[in-house]
């Protein structure tokens, strides 16, 4: 949602953290992510977040 009112479009569809759509590669800062089970253990190791459901904590950069 902050992502959208700042006018940068960030794809989702189940904007609760179930479907993965939304699925980026957090490459600096951090972010306070609750999902419902979109997300894999592993790819959370390796640096991955739900934006429908993270909110960031400091300013961040992604990849998607």
């Amino acid at each position: 949602e902050i992502a959208e009112a700042a006018g940068i479009p960030m794809p989702a569809s189940c904007r609760d953290g179930e479907c993965g759509k939304c699925r980026a590669r957090l490459l600096r800062g951090k972010v306070d992510m609750r999902h419902r089970g979109g997300i894999a253990a592993r790819q959370i190791e390796l640096g991955y977040v739900l934006t429908c459901c993270s909110r960031p904590l400091t300013d961040v950069a992604l990849e998607r």
